[in-house]
Order: structure tokens, then C-alpha cells, then sequence
């Protein structure tokens, strides 16, 4: 929209981070579910200690198209939506 000046981007554009998708990185994903159970708990009032061993592998197992950002949101629902002490694959 000629909002920025036109060099702007190759003046932010200095260091190049690379990461590679979340299917590539599965062992962030346990990780990445404490962080977000964490947050979750936090934000719903909650007390979930964690998920059951096969929930886990199913997690993991998963390509996550959607990379962090699905993965953020199935742990929000699941965080909401759970009845027991830990987030099992049912």
C-alpha cells in the first residue's frame, strides 16, 4: 500500500531463521502440549495433569498440517472439553 519504505523489507529481512514443520519435529510435541496445558489450565480455571501415554503417542503420530498453531488450538479444545485428570486418546 506504499505504508512502508520500499527498502524496509530487505532492511528487516538480515538474519534468516529456518524451521522446519512440526511433522519433521515430533519431539517438540511433548514439549509443546505442557506449554500449552499449562496456559490452558491457567486461562479455564483448570487442574488437567497431563495426558495418558496413548493420547501422547496419538499427538505425536500426527502430521499437524496446521504446524503449532492446530496443535495450540486441539489442546485448547481438549483443555475445555475434558472431564477427568488426564487427557486421554477418547
Amino acid at each position: 500500500d506504499g505504508d512502508f519504505r520500499e527498502d524496509l523489507y530487505y532492511r528487516l529481512h538480515v538474519v534468516v531463521i529456518e524451521l522446519p514443520a512440526l511433522r519433521e519435529r515430533a519431539g517438540d510435541i511433548p514439549l509443546l502440549l505442557d506449554h500449552f496445558l499449562r496456559v490452558f489450565n491457567e486461562e479455564n480455571e483448570r487442574t488437567i495433569k497431563g495426558f495418558s501415554p496413548d493420547a501422547l503417542d496419538l499427538l505425536q503420530s500426527y502430521d499437524w498440517p496446521g504446524n503449532v498453531r492446530e496443535l495450540r488450538n486441539v489442546v485448547e479444545q481438549m483443555v475445555v472439553l475434558s472431564r477427568g485428570q488426564r487427557i486421554g486418546v477418547r
